[in-house]
């Protein structure tokens, strides 16, 4: 259960980063260590990707939706 919240600390940025100035460092870090969910209020308000965890996700939704379909086909 620790491991999971040191990484969901780690893995959170407030939006206030950006109004800083922060946001080139934001995204170096995701380039660097992944996602990173932006805080709003302290409410989750979006996602960060790389263009590439975003391609590698967007294969795997697609694959799996692949799947489903020839399955229902047979």
């Amino acid at each position: 259960i620790m491991a999971s919240v040191l990484s969901a600390i780690r893995n959170t940025v407030p939006i206030n980063f950006f109004n800083r100035g922060l946001a080139g460092k934001v995204f170096e870090e995701v380039k660097k260590s992944g996602a990173k969910v932006v805080l709003k209020n302290n409410t989750p308000e979006c996602v960060l990707l790389s263009p590439e965890e975003y391609v590698q996700l967007m294969d795997r939704v697609n694959d799996k939706i692949g799947r489903a379909s020839c399955r229902e086909r047979v």
